[in-house]
């Protein structure tokens, strides 16, 4: 198994447990499944970029036009397809957007949310938290939000470094 960098603190928690379940309706070829998730998750992104355009303006032609956009920029079609960790956070973030233009105020399905991102990949959490304010938010609801998903992913990240020792913690 390939180490894990701090900047993914529970990718491996995240993304094994579906690779290993694509992997048994591929005869346990792990390789294909890995492949499989990557390009499901390009499209995961081009349908959530499409609920978000479609909630924005309720054009369905228009929402149509911008996620196929999306879909077939360079960095779906390439990245869908390689083994890296963009395309899952572009669908964490876009889902966390989501949430937000949806009105959702609720701290208990942000986290959720906001703790993929960073579990993800950590730079990407920051977006999660500048979209935050951005909506309107104030600071002391942000520091919750952070000081929340940073005790979970401390929590998380034990577990992964745990379960599998070759994965750095980022703490």
């Amino acid at each position: 198994m390939m180490p894990m960098r701090a900047v993914h603190p529970i990718a491996l928690l995240i993304l094994r447990p579906p690779v290993w379940m694509f992997s048994l309706l591929l005869n346990g070829d792990k390789f294909h499944a890995a492949l499989l998730l990557n390009s499901l998750f390009g499209g995961v992104c081009t349908f959530l970029a499409w609920l978000l355009f479609k909630g924005r303006t309720g054009n369905t032609t228009y929402a149509l036009l911008i996620a196929s956009l999306l879909g077939y920029s360079t960095s779906h079609m390439l990245l869908s397809v390689f083994f890296e960790s963009y395309i899952f956070s572009g669908a964490a973030l876009l889902a966390f957007v989501l949430l937000l233009g949806s009105g959702e105020k609720r701290l208990a399905h942000l986290v959720p949310v906001g703790l993929l991102t960073f579990g993800i990949t950590i730079t990407n959490f920051i977006q999660t938290c500048i979209a935050f304010l951005l909506v309107g938010r104030n600071f002391k609801e942000l520091f919750r939000y952070v000081l929340i998903v940073l005790a979970l992913a401390v929590v998380l990240a034990f577990v992964q470094h745990t379960l599998y020792p070759s994965s750095e913690p980022f703490y």
